[in-house]
């Protein structure tokens, strides 16, 4: 794409294009062998995946663009620069090998293992095992049920538990990028002159992990009236270890406003139950059916790695022009990903006494201005006196739909409350 500015001062105007490539490449090749002895099946199955994405950018500028109908860059007449964009090329392989066993169909086992490595980590952290198991039992298939089977025509209880990685992280996240063409001072002993140099200009962590997320599950499936009603009952509870962050570091630590560093910052948990009810029905020509949902999740952070158990998140603060003392959420041990960390206040400084005593908390304080607590108290208003304000995370969802045709027309709606 190309844009311009031309102005009549040919140092703010100028021709500038980017330029970005990308492609991804994905090879998927698989492998499944079923045998059947009497009443037991047996199904190996083998998969294997390839993935390649690969980004190219570069932007070329030229100042001295006066002509207004000219937006090639031999129509300027300034100083030329070009600057490359964000090149990565990530990659991913893995492998998954999956046993099942079912008895009748009544009795389902599902074991499988998964190897998956990826290129957004160090060599030696690239690879990651995830196992996972799973059972059905059919009640509703069993010999005894069959007196019931009128009213209730499917009873199915399951069980699982797996685990799942993550390397949903920016690429080279690893490794520090070094920028070329930093000028610097140097001194012979007896003159200065200007060189060229290099310089490290952004964070990295070579001990960066793939976050694994290990869920189980426990739940019921019921039909009723030939699955005229259908009920779905599940618990959940997902442990999730080593979480990738991005953490945002002070500016002791020598990088620029907002400067982070992602990392495997802690341990979480997700807990928490989903019921869903479906009714399908007929009235006169009028077919419908109609869904709800219920649902509950109690998340907490249970550990956070280092020195500390509460860090800042990522989000760049209700004012931009002071992000550090603007932002309000936090993962804090104890609770909520994301809860709100607030500063608390008591009031307006509106009389020469309060002004005088809170200028021993902040010597800058003046007439009129808002004044915060010292909740620690330590005699220095920080981020140490914010203070659990609650989260954004709903105590429980609900849902329903309804979908209902005749003939060529259709009609639908969705209903959400929290």
């Amino acid at each position: 794409t190309s844009t311009g500015r031309p102005q009549n001062n040919p140092n703010t105007s100028y021709i500038r294009r980017n330029s970005s490539f990308r492609t991804s490449l994905s090879v998927d090749a698989g492998l499944t062998y079923q045998k059947q002895i009497d009443d037991h099946g047996l199904t190996f199955t083998f998969f294997a995946t390839s993935e390649k994405y690969k980004n190219e950018a570069f932007a070329a500028e030229k100042l001295g663009a006066t002509n207004p109908d000219g937006f090639v860059f031999d129509l300027a007449t300034g100083t030329e620069s070009v600057t490359s964009g964000f090149d990565y090329t990530d990659t991913r392989i893995g492998t998954i090998g999956r046993v099942q066993y079912n008895y009748k169909g009544r009795y389902l086992l599902s074991s499988s293992i998964r190897r998956d490595g990826s290129s957004k980590f160090r060599s030696d952290n690239q690879w990651g095992t995830f196992p996972s198991i799973s059972g059905a039992w059919n009640i509703s298939d069993e010999p005894f049920w069959q007196s019931l089977k009128r009213t209730v025509n499917n009873f199915r209880f399951r069980v699982s538990n797996g685990s799942v990685g993550n390397d949903r992280i920016r690429s080279y996240s690893f490794s520090p990028g070094i920028v070329q063409d930093i000028n610097y001072v140097g001194f012979d002993g007896a003159n200065e002159s200007l060189n060229l140099g290099s310089s490290q200009v952004n964070f990295a962590n070579e001990l960066l992990k793939w976050e694994t997320t290990t869920t189980s599950n426990v739940g019921i499936d019921l039909g009723f009236f030939k699955n005229k009603l259908t009920i779905a009952a599940e618990y959940y509870y997902a442990d999730k270890k080593n979480m990738l962050f991005p953490v945002f570091l002070p500016l002791s630590a020598g990088g620029p406003d907002n400067a982070s560093v992602t990392l495997n910052v802690g341990n979480m948990i997700n807990k928490g139950a989903e019921l869903t009810i479906g009714y399908r029905g007929r009235t006169g020509k009028v077919n419908w059916r109609m869904n709800g949902t219920f649902s509950t999740n109690e998340n907490e952070i249970t550990k956070i790695d280092g020195d500390t158990d509460f860090l800042f998140t990522n989000d760049f603060g209700l004012v931009g022009r002071a992000p550090d003392q603007s932002r309000v959420t936090a993962l804090a041990v104890g609770h909520e990903a994301g809860a709100f960390y607030l500063w608390t206040t008591n009031g307006i400084i509106d009389t020469e006494e309060k002004l005088a005593n809170y200028q021993l908390l902040d010597s800058n304080a003046q007439m009129g201005d808002v004044m915060f607590n010292d909740n620690n108290p330590d005699g220095v208003l920080d981020d140490n006196d914010r203070v659990y304000s609650g989260s954004g995370l709903p105590k429980f969802e609900i849902g329903y739909t309804l979908n209902a045709n005749w003939k060529s027309f259709d009609f639908s709606m969705n209903w959400y409350a929290a």
